[in-house]
């Protein structure tokens, strides 16, 4: 999806679950995202996705998602190329290995072989572990791949691969939203050029591990600083919270 459809995917999902929702004309707009128009005035709403920060040393989390998104991705396309019957292939990738962009035609050939050689019977499905033994044809990046022949997809005649993951993501402390709010708080003097008041929503959930964040019971009944009418996060596709915010000005 483009950055405009997922912001109108959020925006859609945060009016379905907050309670009175203005309703008004809604119309796309850059800065900020979108204008509610109706006898009050205009409101705005600014949407912003919030992703976990890597540690100290650790690989920016979203960016390996995407790589094993594309190898995962790539590896399936090699496998249905090669005329291979439906399988349901479930991955665990090893959190210890940073991936490479260059690395991704090769970890996704060797893991479409890997498929290949623990295609099960029909109903029945196998699974592999990294080890030293094997290490010589299954890649460092995987640590488990699981490999199944159920019959849904035998009807369908399409294979399914998918990445499964046991990675914990810490709470977001007081400070790290409210860093999130200032962030886009430097910003409210521009948004008011469009509109009588504004609403922050802070999104997360819906776009990879990263984004599957939760906030820590202190930072949810903390109060804010910032110059926005009110501040939400929403949990997509059906959790909103609204912080307390004080004006900063």
């Amino acid at each position: 999806m483009t950055k405009d459809e997922i912001e109108k995917t959020y925006l859609d999902g945060f009016a379905k679950t907050l309670a009175k929702f203005p309703v008004g004309c809604i119309s796309k707009s850059e800065n900020p995202d979108f204008l509610i128009s109706n006898e009050e005035g205009t409101l705005g709403i600014e949407l912003t996705r919030i992703f976990r920060k890597p540690l100290q040393g650790e690989s920016p989390l979203r960016a390996q998602e995407s790589l094993r998104e594309r190898i995962t991705e790539s590896a399936k396309a090699r496998y249905v190329a090669l005329g291979q019957p439906p399988i349901s292939v479930g991955l665990l990738f090893n959190n210890q290995v940073v991936l490479r962009r260059r690395d991704v035609k090769q970890i996704a050939q060797t893991l479409a072989d890997v498929a290949m050689r623990l295609i099960p019977d029909p109903g029945e499905r196998r699974m592999e572990k990294y080890n030293r033994i094997n290490r010589n044809y299954f890649p460092e990046a995987i640590d488990v791949i699981v490999v199944g022949r159920p019959e849904r997809l035998q009807r369908r005649g399409r294979s399914a691969w998918t990445i499964a993951s046991v990675e914990d993501t810490p709470p977001l402390s007081i400070s790290e939203v409210q860093a999130r709010i200032t962030k886009k708080d430097i910003r409210v003097p521009d948004y008011l050029k469009q509109c009588d008041r504004i609403w922050l929503v802070l999104c997360t959930c819906g776009a990879g591990l990263s984004s599957y964040l939760e906030l820590s019971g202190e930072a949810t009944q903390a109060t804010y600083q910032g110059q926005f009418t009110r501040v939400f996060v929403y949990k997509w596709p059906s959790t909103v919270q609204e912080l307390a915010i004080r004006s900063s000005a």
